[in-house]
């Protein structure tokens, strides 16, 4: 499930892109007809998945990441519904290894919706 339409900006360190999937009718995210800013962390977290793909062959190795852990996270808004605008999606690499990454991210559209920093691991 890719949420993620287009790199917009993307070096060793950081990454931005944007996406309209939010607004999708059949979004794999939507519960009950409404999509919860919590799921901005995935949003986030596929981002910085694409920049570990793209910049560091040593953590990805064709195998996929998965979310290790979320810290100092910020909500700015409870739901997406109401959003029409293309989200924008920055992430940047703190510290990365064969093992995994640290990622630092915001998301926004006019004005923040989410931050927070999320760590992506390999499986063993």
């Amino acid at each position: 499930m890719s949420l993620i339409d287009r790199v917009i900006d993307c070096d060793e360190n950081y990454i931005k892109c944007e996406t309209d999937s939010h607004k999708a009718e059949k979004n794999p995210l939507t519960e009950n007809g409404k999509l919860a800013s919590i799921i901005l962390i995935e949003y986030a977290s596929q981002a910085a998945g694409i920049h570990a793909s793209l910049n560091q062959r040593e953590l990805t190795q064709g195998k996929p990441a998965y979310i290790g852990s979320i810290k100092n996270v910020k909500l700015f808004t409870e739901s997406l519904e109401n959003i029409n605008e293309t989200l924008i999606l920055e992430a940047r690499c703190i510290l990365s290894n064969a093992k995994g990454a640290i990622y630092d991210f915001s998301v926004y559209h006019r004005q923040p919706l989410a931050e927070g920093r999320v760590t992506l691991v390999l499986p063993k």
